[in-house]
């Protein structure tokens, strides 16, 4: 009987120890899924916030440019205001019986020397140049832009091993004749263009100069260019625009500086124009880029950080939304100096 009691007692126990055990277990399979789910919605929140942490540091980025791009558009904006203010008084200057030509071609170079950072020789803005450094060469002697009888001229450039060809219209235009002849460089990265003394200058990437400063070959019909063998041309480096006018003026005759300036002064302005518009431009673009910033929703996204702790990516996200506010972004993108 004892054995049986003892038996029985044995067994009570075990299978009171089994019906604990399966309640445990239970219990911490419970509190094992209520973990996982807040590890999972944590590593939510932080895949969350680390998508938004790179969508707003791309955002800034490209903020980050078009201020950069702005602040270059408005040193090209001041360059190009004292380039035409110079012109202004060397107009006014030019009028008077009173003159000083070397003084004023000193100044005038002093001026080229002060805006070169921002200016190219020719006046424009190296910020709007997509084609970056470029060498101009001037055609010399050869005339063709004088409205003669029509005539084909033939280009060789040996440095290059290529040549082309344009027509010259009867009495056409300098416009036209020189849209002919852009037409027909075009394929080999050189323009053309006239100086203030109408003469013709090329221009080509620097990283191709050798192209011109090697001879090249002239062959045409006897109108503008000898008719039979190719005639050799030296192209001469190109001075700047502002360094020609300070020889025009070293020469002291009022109607050619006068006719000089007023060319200038209509390009200068031009090129503003095209700069002012440039940065309207930015400023539209910056006001796409930036969003507009929802205070209410910050103070939450705060109040949820603080309640749920484990902030850290929570608090980099908002440092850069407070850091800079879309006020003061906008503000600085429209100021002008």
């Amino acid at each position: 009987m004892k054995l049986l009691q003892q038996l029985n007692l044995t067994g009570t126990k075990e299978r009171a120890g089994s019906n604990i055990l399966p309640t445990a277990n239970n219990k911490a399979a419970a509190l094992s899924q209520v973990n996982n789910k807040d590890s999972q919605a944590r590593a939510g929140t932080r895949s969350t916030l680390a998508k938004v942490d790179t969508n707003r540091f791309q955002m800034w980025s490209t903020i980050g440019q078009l201020q950069h791009k702005h602040s270059q558009a408005q040193g090209a904006e001041r360059s190009l205001t004292q380039v035409y203010r110079g012109l202004l008084n060397v107009g006014q200057t030019s009028k008077t019986n009173v003159r000083h030509p070397q003084q004023t071609a000193d100044q005038i170079r002093q001026l080229e020397a002060k805006v070169s950072h921002n200016l190219s020789g020719s006046l424009q803005p190296k910020l709007l140049n997509p084609q970056g450094e470029q060498k101009e060469y001037q055609l010399g002697n050869i005339d063709l832009l004088t409205p003669k009888a029509a005539e084909t001229v033939n280009l060789v450039i040996p440095a290059a091993g290529k040549s082309v060809s344009f027509h010259l219209p009867a009495y056409g235009q300098p416009k036209e004749m020189l849209d002919n002849i852009n037409r027909a460089l075009s394929p080999l990265k050189i323009s053309a263009h006239t100086t203030t003394g109408q003469k013709l200058v090329l221009s080509l990437p620097a990283e191709q100069q050798r192209m011109l400063e090697e001879p090249v070959l002239f062959s045409g019909e006897g109108i503008r260019i000898p008719a039979g063998n190719p005639v050799p041309v030296k192209l001469q480096p190109q001075g700047s625009d502002l360094s020609e006018l300070a020889k025009i003026i070293e020469n002291d005759q009022p109607d050619e500086i006068l006719s000089a300036v007023k060319q200038l002064k209509t390009k200068t302005k031009n090129t503003i124009a095209q700069v002012r518009h440039f940065i309207g431009q930015i400023n539209q673009d910056a006001q796409t880029a930036m969003p507009s910033v929802d205070i209410s929703s910050v103070e939450q996204q705060v109040g949820q950080a603080l309640q749920q702790g484990d902030f850290g990516s929570r608090l980099t996200a908002l440092l850069a939304q407070a850091n800079v506010s879309r006020d003061t972004t906008v503000a600085l993108l429209k100021k002008k100096t």
